[in-house]
């Protein structure tokens, strides 16, 4: 259940990155935010709140990945680096 609330919530963060970074919608900041700022900076400012909620979306969705395997794949992704190269761990979809 938490690995589809986390994936909404990331898929919604992405949809507002793209409209924010990408197609440059002002309105869906907060009035405050914008109303006081030169017009050479909302550009800039679009950009970087795109990427910030980018990383946020992504974040949701790996952590969603995580918790969808987390029964078949906890300890191979948590301590991936430290386990012995000669053995398999074909455990999950997802590769090492």
């Amino acid at each position: 259940m938490a690995a589809i609330i986390f994936l909404a919530l990331g898929a919604l963060m992405l949809y507002f990155a793209v409209e924010i970074g990408m197609r440059r919608r002002i309105a869906f900041l907060h009035d405050y935010h914008y109303q006081n700022m030169k017009e050479e900076d909302i550009t800039p400012y679009l950009h970087l709140m795109g990427v910030g909620l980018a990383v946020v979306g992504m974040c949701f969705v790996s952590s969603a990945v995580i918790l969808s395997c987390q029964k078949v794949l906890f300890l191979p992704v948590l301590f991936g680096g430290l386990l012995p190269k000669n053995r398999s761990y074909a455990l999950c979809p997802v590769s090492l």
